[in-house]
């Protein structure tokens, strides 16, 4: 009998366990642009390097916890692409959201046009750091805020740009909780062997 009852309370511990390691992560998109006189300057190398001028507007659309009100200012971290997997790229930061790249995937890079792939890390405050994934992409010629450095470089570009932070959040694993339902079946089927002699 007291095998059976310590059985059946590490079989409750367990599925609580379970249960309470479980917290909330972070879920839905943010979506941010340029403002009017925000732009990016990037050059179509191998490697090719962002350098934003101007904060960009966020709340365009967005949801879940990632929803933030239109018009705040987004701070954007001026990175290069295809740097050495692990080191954070990017670092996108609004309203206690802050996303860091430490991969990418370049999809297309020609002039006037950029397409990226980020993956990484959200963080917000109040939730659990989540996986996240960053569309990055420029789009036509911005104005003449910003500038190339030299001003000859004939592979840096100036445009207006935009991008969707999505949240990918992953299940939290259920073999503990599964352990502590088959400690608990067990220690029910033990218990009701033991009263039936």
């Amino acid at each position: 009998m007291k095998i059976a009852l310590k059985v059946l309370a590490l079989g409750a511990a367990i599925a609580a366990s379970a249960t309470m390691a479980r917290a909330d992560q972070v879920s839905g998109v943010l979506n941010f642009a340029s403002t009017p006189n925000g732009s990016v300057t990037y050059s179509d190398g191998s490697n090719p390097s962002l350098v934003f001028v101007n904060p960009g507007d966020t709340g365009l659309g967005s949801t879940g916890t990632l929803g933030v009100s239109n018009g705040n200012n987004i701070s954007l971290v001026n990175f290069t692409a295809n740097a050495l997997p692990g080191t954070p790229l990017f670092t996108v930061s609004v309203d206690g959201i802050t996303f860091t790249a430490t991969s990418d995937t370049v999809a297309y890079n020609a002039s006037n046009y950029l397409s990226i792939t980020l993956y990484g890390t959200i963080n917000e405050t109040g939730y659990d750091a989540t996986p996240g994934i960053l569309l990055l992409s420029t789009q036509g010629i911005a104005s003449d805020v910003a500038t190339c450095s030299p001003s000859n470089d004939a592979s840096c570009h100036p445009t207006s740009y935009s991008g969707t932070l999505t949240a990918t959040p992953t299940p939290e694993p259920s073999s503990l909780a599964l352990l502590g339902t088959t400690l608990l079946g067990a220690a029910g089927m033990a218990r009701r062997r033991f009263l039936n002699k």
